[in-house]
């Protein structure tokens, strides 16, 4: 399809839960777009489109956006709850866990499901589950220094905030958990926590 047909006739496809989407590069410019639209590329937008089409994404519902704030390339921001959808419709799926690690005061390390206190320090994020058919529980822990975003000036965005440390990172650590479980159709898909600008 050219770039004229996507701008005046839209792409037209079912999602995976059986909504019926409609996208133009006109559309996707003016309501998909988070940073600068006026900085985002035909091609990028084209791009986007298919992966929706592709993935059965609903950019509608925040299932996915398009991310571009600067010359960078632009970023396709997916919903965690895309990924929760997409484990649950797997059949090995039965479940899984997550949460915070944390530095109690006499250095012990304690996997918490997301309750830090006071004399507790976050480290980084866990993630557990165990596919029908496995022996084993497939485990995967994250960093928090290396999620952290900062704006421009070094201080954290208001989402990385301090107080919201456990939550986000424990999302970033279910997020890559369930992408490498069933994350078939999830290649270069990422959510916000992971990726996001300051």
């Amino acid at each position: 399809m050219t770039t004229n047909a996507l701008i005046e006739k839209p792409v037209e496809y079912m999602t995976a839960t059986g909504d019926a989407v409609k996208l133009t590069m006109n559309m996707v410019k003016k309501y998909l777009v988070s940073g600068n639209a006026n900085l985002v590329t035909e091609s990028e937008i084209i791009y986007f489109i298919n992966i929706c089409k592709t993935r059965k994404l609903n950019p509608f519902t925040k299932e996915c956006y398009l991310v571009k704030y600067d010359n960078s390339p632009a970023a396709i921001i997916t919903s965690v709850d895309y990924f929760r959808k997409n484990a649950r419709r797997s059949a090995d799926c039965s479940g899984w866990k997550k949460g915070v690690v944390v530095l109690d005061e006499d250095g012990k390390l304690i996997y918490s499901k997301g309750i830090v206190l006071d004399d507790q320090k976050i480290i980084g994020g866990w993630f557990s589950a165990k596919p029908k058919g496995w022996d084993e529980p497939f485990e995967l822990e994250v960093n928090l220094v290396g999620y952290i975003k900062r704006k421009k000036d070094g201080t954290p965005t208001q989402f990385w905030q301090k107080e919201k440390h456990a939550t986000m990172i424990s999302k970033v650590a279910e997020a890559q958990g369930l992408k490498t479980l069933w994350g078939e159709n999830s290649d270069g898909m990422y959510t916000a926590d992971e990726i996001n600008p300051g």
